[in-house]
């Protein structure tokens, strides 16, 4: 059953995808194995869309998705590195003023992850990733980078365990990143560094966590689109005339100050 009247966001739909996939590992050597993996997928469209009568969407668009890798394991040392490519018949972009997202064409993504994990002595462990993307439209008028695809991200933990005690530091890095198609506006890189220390006692376990220890003033996302802003509407308009005014700027999600958590956790 369709929308009922134009415009409407009343109504159902219903749509299917096969989504096959394939994938395959070979051994190399006892410390190398090589791995490929292929698949079709999707992502579910706003429903508000896919009822509209006006201009409908399809409920599920389907994407493309190739991944080739090897893994590599020497004594206490374990590499992962992968390669990918994905194509999407359509990107989701985040509209803050409807709050909603939208479709907005066809789309190509590659990129690359590297992993490790280090035991270098028994009571201490290391752990790094590291990921680079390249994200563009295939076809758009306005500019060929996707708002809000990540560039590069990483990080890098230690942990340290000894008799009932444990100990970590792990820190972060979110890379700068498009915020419009034509990369004109961009979000600032982000780093965030954390500890936490625990204690096992029988069944309970205290704990305490300090994140973002530095206190640094990052913003965990960036957003660009047009809002309305009180008290900006243009001189020598009165009320009357005019309500309110939509100015294009810079929304975000602040990070998350210095904070100390403690708790206890108990087992059973």
């Amino acid at each position: 059953m369709t929308a009922n009247r134009a415009g409407s966001f009343a109504g159902s739909e219903t749509d299917s995808r096969v989504s096959p996939k394939f994938g395959l590992a070979y051994a190399l050597s006892d410390n190398i194995e090589l791995y490929g993996n292929w698949g079709r997928g999707f992502h579910s469209n706003d429903a508000r869309g896919v009822v509209n009568r006006d201009d409908p969407l399809p409920g599920l668009a389907p994407g493309t998705g190739h991944e080739a890798g090897a893994r590599f394991e020497f004594g206490d040392v374990r590499i992962t590195s992968a390669y990918w490519w994905l194509n999407l018949d359509s990107e989701l972009i985040f509209v803050g003023d409807s709050n909603s997202v939208e479709p907005r064409g066809a789309s190509e993504r590659d990129g690359y992850e590297l992993t490790l994990f280090w035991r270098p002595l028994d009571w201490l462990g290391i752990d790094a990733v590291y990921t680079g993307s390249n994200a563009h439209y295939v076809d758009n008028p306005d500019g060929w980078h996707i708002e809000g695809s990540v560039e590069h991200a990483g990080q890098i933990g230690l942990a340290a365990t000894k008799d009932n005690w444990e100990a970590s530091l792990r820190v972060r890095y979110l890379g700068p990143y498009a915020l419009v198609p034509d990369n004109s506006v961009r979000a600032s890189s982000e780093t965030t560094i954390s500890l936490r220390g625990s204690y096992t006692l029988g069944n309970l376990t205290y704990y305490a966590d300090l994140i973002n220890l530095v206190d640094a003033d990052g913003k965990d996302i960036v957003y660009w689109y047009e809002a309305y802003v009180a008290r900006l509407d243009p001189a020598g308009l009165t009320s009357e005339d005019i309500d309110c005014s939509f100015v294009n700027c810079r929304m975000s999600r602040a990070q998350e100050p210095r904070t100390l958590r403690v708790g206890v956790k108990w087992t059973f």
